[in-house]
């Protein structure tokens, strides 16, 4: 459980009194809150920032409103708040230490997070495809099938040439993550936005391929839409992505 960008101001503290933990603090958009029953929370310490594990029925622990999002709703997101949270000493998971090497590991798994988060817009775009070619294949329009029409049959091809060309950057993303001597840290940035800018893409066309079946819920296609635009606001904005990869290309110069 994280709050926000950047971790340098990670604004939730964790106190050692005796042999406990005690955490006070406040996260947004906690990912599985209110469903989870044990929590990985980062708190900042007086060695620096750590993980901690707070079980989810711990004193002091509550979650308020549940974020009722327009897509992705299989992972909820809520606030948290911890009032005098206290949890054995022995719940410490791992100690960060102080910012460099704290922000290191959080960016380790943060890479990883992005490349997953790559595949899953690459999985909701390929589901909307999928389901519109085999639709272009049997709905017959003026005596012929709608693939046969050239402007759907392009549209098709380019949703296609698109997924495909996503699959291979977060494959990249994701096997770059577990090589550190191959590792580029603008490969995971890249791959979050471009894949997730090429699910909102085909979804919106495959919906469109549907004509107006599409825009209703007897079909998975508006699901689809919605998950699509969602993605663009998981795993970092796809704007403050893009002005992250803008600042390591800076840097490369």
């Amino acid at each position: 459980i994280l709050s926000g960008r950047p971790e340098a101001r990670l604004a939730t503290t964790a106190v050692l009194d005796g042999n406990e933990w005690v955490i006070n603090g406040v996260k947004q958009w906690s990912s599985g809150a209110g469903r989870a029953k044990l929590y990985r929370v980062m708190a900042r310490t007086s060695e620096g920032n750590a993980y901690i594990l707070v079980p989810s029925d711990t004193p002091g622990l509550t979650v308020h409103h549940i974020n009722d999002k327009l897509g992705e709703r299989l992972c909820p997101n809520a606030g948290m708040a911890f009032d005098n949270v206290r949890v054995p000493k022995e719940n410490l998971e791992s100690m960060l230490g102080e910012s460099k090497v704290g922000l290191d590991v959080r960016s380790k798994i943060m890479r990883a997070s992005n490349a997953y988060a790559a595949a899953c817009n690459v999985g909701v775009g390929r589901a909307a495809y999928e389901a519109a070619l085999a639709y272009a294949k049997t709905r017959v329009q003026g005596g012929r099938r709608i693939i046969e029409n050239q402007l759907i049959g392009v549209m098709l091809a380019e949703m296609f040439i698109e997924l495909e060309a996503a699959r291979l950057l977060y494959w990249k993303a994701a096997w770059a993550a577990d090589h550190d001597e191959f590792y580029d840290p603008k490969l995971h940035t890249m791959a979050k936005v471009f894949c997730s800018e090429i699910a909102k893409r085909v979804t919106v066309q495959a919906l469109e391929i549907h004509g107006g079946y599409g825009a209703t819920k007897d079909l998975p296609m508006e699901k689809y839409v919605r998950d699509a635009v969602a993605f663009s606001h998981s795993d970092g904005t796809n704007q403050a992505l893009r002005v992250k990869t803008m600042s390591l290309m800076a840097q490369d110069m």
